[in-house]
């Protein structure tokens, strides 16, 4: 009927919202602000059809509950719901291409080169790294490099680890380092608008790959015993309040050698952050003290 409102099939008033809010916060850093509120409820409705949840309230309490125990599980499912996971190998390819060129340029003063992901979500960007690294080693087989992949949910790293993607077969084709490094494992779906194939992450590239769950809000430095060259911290300060991306800033400060490299998202910026870093090129940055 024209003009009549369709009820929400769970409850969910602004104290819900809020309730969730907070905790997310609290817990992760990750802000969410009055405008992410049809956001929350849409993320969420499908895991509270699979707990046979009927109010916000009510997994707001699950939650907090399991927390309190020590249980973090299900708040990471929250966190991995109300936050993007993207799966595009080589996103902003100019990043990886300042990669390439830096590593060959760090090679002539040492033979160890560390490199950290520290928001590898489903092991998009960290597979990408892979790459090429790998065609960095062959042809400078003395050089070391080592890559860290964190998330905050170990879920998600899980996938990330697997390294199973669904990409359209004439991007593989178009792009080098995903025609040497991606196994087709199923072919296309014909009744797929998207015409994408199933491939896999090849093994030659695996060996440089650790994976670590690492809650970003937390004092994670110690857990390093290398400082890192470069650190893709790409589309994730988006999510976090000023102060909170001033206090990661400071510890990541920490653990990066002077003149390594921070690369951020499209739409980030250390403007008003940090004085450690110098602008070299787009979302790319210099750490100079």
């Amino acid at each position: 009927m024209e003009g009549l409102q369709l009820k929400n099939e769970f409850d969910y008033s602004d104290k819900d919202f809020w309730d969730i809010s907070r905790l997310v916060t609290e817990h992760s850093g990750i802000e969410l602000p009055e405008s992410k509120k049809s956001l929350v409820y849409s993320r969420l409705v499908r895991r509270l059809r699979t707990l046979n949840i009927m109010r916000f309230s009510e997994y707001y309490e699950l939650v907090k509950a399991d927390l309190s125990k020590g249980n973090e599980q299900e708040f990471l499912t929250l966190i991995n719901a109300i936050t993007t996971n993207v799966t595009h190998l080589f996103r902003e390819h100019h990043h990886f291409d300042h990669l390439k060129e830096h590593l060959k340029l760090l090679s002539q003063t040492q033979d160890k080169i560390n490199i950290w992901s520290c928001a590898a979500s489903i092991g998009a960007e960290p597979w990408s790294i892979a790459m090429v690294v790998h065609e960095f080693c062959k042809e400078n087989p003395s050089c070391k490099v080592r890559i860290i992949a964190s998330d905050i949910d170990s879920e998600v790293l899980k996938q990330a680890q697997k390294g199973v993607y669904e990409v359209n077969p004439e991007n593989v084709k178009a792009n080098p380092y995903l025609k040497k490094y991606l196994k087709l494992e199923k072919t296309e779906d014909s009744n797929s608008p998207l015409h994408h194939s199933l491939y896999k992450i090849s093994d030659e590239i695996r060996p440089y790959m650790e994976f670590r769950q690492i809650n970003l809000l937390h004092n994670w430095q110690k857990e390093f015993h290398s400082k890192f060259d470069f650190v893709f911290c790409r589309n994730v300060i988006i999510y976090f309040s000023k102060q909170t991306q001033k206090q990661l800033f400071e510890k990541i400060t920490e653990i990066m050698n002077v003149g390594a490299y921070l690369y951020l998202g499209h739409s980030e910026s250390l403007l008003g952050i940090t004085d450690d870093f110098e602008n070299q090129r787009q979302t790319t940055y210099k750490k100079v003290r």
